[in-house]
């Protein structure tokens, strides 16, 4: 539980620098592994919407590129709001992480919303 506590708290600090959008989701064609001992990578964009505040490092597609770490607990999450969003043709809030972490060019979702 403290640990849960301890990513909602650093999830919560990252809202007000990260970069945010809403829009429709759109997957890239694939999902990328560094090997058999990796989930890999969710590589997606947001259709109808404008990344607001990208970090410096975002530099791939103009920074409107977002990344999922599928090894992280908080990706099935992710990942099953982003393809029900996707399956429903729903809009998403996306607020990142403000930073490249995961990959190198792209900023790392932190929190995904369905919105209507």
């Amino acid at each position: 539980m403290k640990i849960l506590i301890a990513i909602a708290l650093s999830l919560v600090a990252t809202l007000a620098i990260g970069g945010s959008e809403t829009g429709t989701v759109r997957f890239e064609h694939g999902q990328y592994a560094s090997g058999p001992n990796s989930a890999g990578y969710t590589f997606f964009y947001l259709d109808d919407g404008t990344k607001v505040a990208p970090p410096g490092c975002a530099t791939f597609a103009g920074g409107e590129r977002w990344v999922i770490n599928n090894d992280w607990p908080a990706a099935k999450i992710q990942m099953s709001v982003l393809l029900a969003a996707a399956v429903s043709g729903k809009r998403v809030t996306i607020y990142g992480s403000n930073n490249c972490s995961v990959w190198g060019d792209t900023e790392t979702a932190a929190n995904i919303f369905i919105v209507d």
